[in-house]
């Protein structure tokens, strides 16, 4: 009787098929493996390639691909420009004394020439005026407006600033810009980025009032809403309804 349920088991197709397999199974390993990799060379191209063109890759892409994630100074702008490059910063980590120095009057600001990735995935670039990237990687605005420019000035917080954006060309700002210049095709359109993170409305009219107004816009366009609203809510839960007794 147990040796016909061997006998069975012998010719049973299943069991053939998982004998089969076993022995396979570092041949299946292996093919497994180089198709991942060969996965991870095209993932990890297709980024750097369209990163190296101004253009914001496939999300598809962007967070499959593992050679992004190991090596981010494969995928910054190629050249990149006269910007110091900064590495890959974590949000725990790295050189954000750089990206943010104090300043006297506003608290802080964005660093001059300087580009970065955030957390392997998010592009910065800011020019040696304190700007961030409107969609460029070579960029500057001189004081005195040219009378055939249209020059408008974003303000904002991070959202300006760029966050979320894997590429500057696909930030707030650059989004603008492409919509007045398809709207106006024959004028000559340009946008600041004043974008800054963690900039609030009192500290984003500040910054106008002292130096943004010398740059004489057609047009300001001022996006906030969040820092003020976070700001306030962290002021009602440290101090209650009496407010900050430090605030005039």
């Amino acid at each position: 009787m147990a040796e016909k349920k061997n006998n069975d088991l012998e010719n049973n197709r299943f069991e053939l098929a998982f004998r089969r397999l076993k022995r396979n199974k570092l041949k299946i390993s292996l093919l497994l493996l180089f198709v991942l990799l060969l996965g991870e060379l095209a993932f990890t191209g297709i980024y750097a390639y369209r990163v190296s063109k101004g253009k914001a890759a496939p999300e598809f892409f962007a967070y499959l691909s593992l050679g992004r994630r190991l090596f981010p100074s494969l995928v910054r702008p190629d050249p990149p420009g006269k910007q110091r490059y900064l590495g890959n910063l974590s949000s725990l980590r790295g050189a954000w004394k750089e990206v943010f120095p104090a300043d006297t009057l506003l608290g802080w600001r964005i660093g001059k020439n300087i580009s970065l990735i955030h957390e392997a995935k998010f592009l910065y670039v800011s020019n040696e005026q304190g700007f961030m990237s409107s969609g460029d990687y070579e960029f500057h605005y001189p004081r005195e407006k040219p009378r055939d420019v249209f020059r408008v000035i974003m303000i904002g917080g991070s959202t300006v600033f760029g966050q979320g954006a894997y590429v500057p060309s696909e930030n707030l700002p650059a989004q603008l810009r492409k919509v007045l210049q398809q709207k106006y095709p024959g004028r000559k359109i340009e946008v600041i980025n004043a974008g800054v993170a963690g900039y609030a409305s009192n500290l984003e009219a500040l910054y106008f009032l002292s130096e943004l107004v010398d740059f004489h816009p057609d047009l300001v366009v001022v996006y906030n809403g969040w820092n003020d609203l976070s700001y306030a809510v962290s002021e009602a839960v440290d101090y209650g309804p009496e407010g900050n007794p430090y605030k005039s």
